[in-house]
């Protein structure tokens, strides 16, 4: 399993810059240009300026430059950080969701390590760059894990019980973020053994896990030991229970712009040998008929219902996979039963409308969307040609698939909310305890 270790982190220092609201980010891959300008005009310290700087030589300038300035200022003791986020989902209803921050070791997927997503070149080139502009790490990899014999979390809710180091609302987001600092070495050393046997699964951040991998082995190779370059062998995380009450993974839908042109009435043909139909009157009935996931079946058993609402022109209709058995076809195991996105993207796009692309990034032929009124949207104005509603996923269906090794595609789980950068960073040069 990997090691978590505390680490001296560097932290903004709020005598230089006043509200952290007017320099926090979210990450880098969530802020489009239009957020990037709005960010730049906040403040000269905003931490856009870091995590999508000009360029990488920008970054690295202003890393060494507002440390020398004491904008960011370094913890003196090894520490692990507890991270809290209270937010509203987009039901209404209100969470809070609590993790600890520390440095986690590095491994190859499959030591303790679990992915579930598939990565992309393209981002990892851009934050391999990033990271040896800076040595550091600038924003959050998101882990989970079990704590069933509860060693972690009490001494998480003792430090979360007194008064925050930082206390910050986002009045963009909606969302308070809260840090504590743990610094007693008796504690400290009592949550570093409790992770000791834990598996750790990535719930957001597989390409910044991916590249600080990569970033060491390419630092071992110029090493005169393994100990010297000891600190690049391990990455900032964010690591959260698995049965924390705040952790959430909200739907993300399909928008589909068909390589080639199918009717409506072709797409129902293709999809009705494996699919029943059902009508739907509303997007809100279709919603609530799309969560309804559990059907009986024995007195002491339960089955997931594996459904999707298809989205066409002036149209929608409730797809519900009619058997189980049917997925060896495809080549899915029955543990893709709970994970309708992988069907979706596998059996329906691939297979039945044969929607084959190697470009699956939004802006190309397929979208992601939160909303579903979006998705309704942009298929009714002819964006795209049609769009698939697809539950949110469980926890318990998440950790069962990346245990198996199983990696989903892109854009398949939307833990929210996002974990802003800038809370703590890590440096390799000097935050290692």
């Amino acid at each position: 399993m990997a090691q978590v270790l505390p680490f001296q982190g560097y932290l903004y220092n709020i005598e230089k810059v006043g509200d952290l609201s007017k320099v926090l980010s979210l990450p880098y891959d969530k802020i489009p240009s239009q957020l990037r300008e709005k960010y730049l005009e906040r403040s000269p310290y905003h931490f856009v300026r870091l995590i999508r700087p000009e360029n990488y030589e920008r970054a690295r300038q202003l890393w060494r430059d507002w440390r020398d300035k004491d904008i960011f200022i370094q913890d003196r003791k090894p520490s692990f950080y507890v991270y809290q986020q209270e937010f509203t989902l987009p039901s209404g209803i209100s969470k809070k969701r609590t993790g600890c921050v520390g440095i986690v070791e590095l491994k190859e997927f499959g030591n303790g390590i679990y992915p579930h997503e598939i990565t992309f070149p393209g981002p990892k080139e851009d934050r391999f760059q990033l990271l040896k502009a800076t040595h550091a790490n600038l924003g959050q990899i998101f882990m989970i894990y079990r704590d069933s014999q509860q060693k972690i979390s009490p001494l998480l809710e003792e430090a979360a019980s007194t008064a925050p180091f930082i206390s910050v609302y986002m009045e963009d987001l909606g969302e308070t973020h809260r840090l504590w600092k743990i610094q007693d070495p008796a504690k400290v050393q009592e949550i570093s053994r409790a992770f000791q046997n834990l598996p750790l699964y990535i719930a957001d951040g597989h390409h910044r896990y991916e590249t600080a991998l990569s970033f060491y082995q390419s630092q071992l190779q110029k090493a005169k030991s393994p100990e010297q370059v000891r600190p690049y062998g391990y990455r900032m995380a964010t690591l959260v229970n698995i049965q924390d009450p705040g952790l959430v993974i909200l739907p993300t839908h399909r928008m589909i712009r068909l390589l080639r042109r199918l009717s409506s009435q072709e797409i129902k043909e293709k999809l009705s040998p494996y699919f029943s139909f059902h009508s739907v009157a509303s997007l809100q009935e279709g919603e609530i008929w799309l969560e309804q996931k559990q059907e009986k079946i024995k007195e002491d058993q339960k089955r997931v219902k594996l459904r999707f609402i298809l989205v066409l022109p002036g149209e929608r209709l409730g797809l519900e996979w009619k058997d189980p058995a049917k997925l060896g076809e495809f080549g899915l195991s029955e543990i893709f039963w709970e994970v309708p996105v992988a069907v979706l993207h596998k059996i329906v796009l691939e297979s039945l409308l044969e929607h084959h692309s190697s470009q699956r990034d939004e802006g190309h032929d397929i979208g992601f969307a939160r909303s579903s009124e979006e998705v309704v949207e942009k298929v009714e104005k002819g964006v795209y040609s049609l769009g698939f509603l697809v539950p949110s996923l469980s926890i318990e269906a998440f950790q069962k698939v990346t245990s198996h090794g199983e990696r989903l595609p892109q854009k398949s789980t939307d833990f929210y909310p996002k974990m802003l950068s800038g809370m703590t960073i890590y440096s390799m040069e000097d935050s290692f305890p």
